[in-house]
């Protein structure tokens, strides 16, 4: 069984980009994907794989009680993909539950004695924002600390951000100028490594429109405190277009202060604006 844990490690919560290689696998096996979202507050085992419910037969209006299969069971039995977003704001308790199920181990339904055996095709998919060793950012709240034994069962893929041409061909999508769109691309990707805290002098001494990008008030060792997700370039994008459209004074910067801006602390705030003026002008 191939059990897979993929590592959000740039913070990227686009759903396109999030599931691609899932859709992809899903795609050419055909098969369905059960998306469940981990609550740390009422999630357990018990309530993914089923329970005993009340059923009203819509001919007679009489009620019984019946076992219903959970998404967790129905992927288990009938060969479909599993997949538990927000895995690591799961208690570790709570994530051991699933050791069993990892291994391929028989799924028993205390209520009705059933015995579920694994199907070939099912596969376990968790996704999340760290890596199950905490948050070593700062910036995700909730967070946790994963056994390290829950975490041999799997194996990890890290998802980044979209390449800059493909990401310039999604942004198009909302605004139709090439040359604007990949302004936007390029702006989220200075802020991305920034945040991460990469050199980006390259980025900052690049061409762009035959002139050269320089950020003298940002120093290329800045660590920012905020980012540019995907969803909020995207944001950003479309808060700009309807703002730009209805000719309000200072669109952009008013549109990307809404969607990032103002998260920022006051010296983040300034070299974001700084950002903002080099690539745009």
């Amino acid at each position: 069984m191939i059990s897979l844990l993929v590592s959000l490690t740039s913070a990227v919560k686009l759903r396109m980009r999030r599931f691609k290689v899932l859709q992809q696998e899903s795609l050419r096996s055909s098969l369905s994907v059960y998306e469940y979202e981990a609550s740390p507050e009422d999630l357990d085992i018990n309530s993914l794989v089923g329970g005993l419910r009340l059923v009203c037969d819509t001919m007679t209006g009489d009620t019984r009680t019946d076992f219903l299969y959970g998404p967790l069971a129905l992927a288990y039995k009938f060969g479909l993909i599993f997949l538990l977003d927000e895995y690591d704001q799961l208690d570790p308790s709570c994530a051991n539950a699933f050791n069993a199920i990892l291994e391929g181990g028989n799924l028993v339904i205390p209520e009705t004695n059933e015995v579920i055996k694994k199907h070939p095709n099912f596969r376990f998919v968790a996704t999340a924002n760290s890596i199950g060793q905490g948050d070593l950012t700062g910036v995700y709240g909730g967070v946790k600390v994963l056994n390290v034994a829950n975490l041999d069962r799997y194996m990890f893929i890290n998802a980044n951000y979209m390449p800059k041409d493909v990401e310039t061909s999604l942004i198009k999508k909302f605004i139709s100028d090439e040359v604007l769109a990949g302004k936007f691309v390029e702006i989220a990707n200075i802020i991305r490594k920034l945040f991460v805290g990469s050199d980006i002098a390259g980025d900052f001494n690049q061409s762009n429109d035959s002139s050269s990008v320089k950020v003298s008030a940002v120093s290329p060792d800045t660590r920012l405190s905020v980012t540019c997700s995907t969803r909020s370039l995207i944001a950003w994008v479309e808060r700009f277009s309807l703002m730009n459209k209805a000719k309000m004074p200072e669109a952009l910067q008013v549109s990307f202060d809404l969607q990032i801006g103002n998260r920022a602390g006051a010296d983040d705030k300034r070299a974001l604006h700084a950002i903002l003026k080099a690539v745009f002008g």
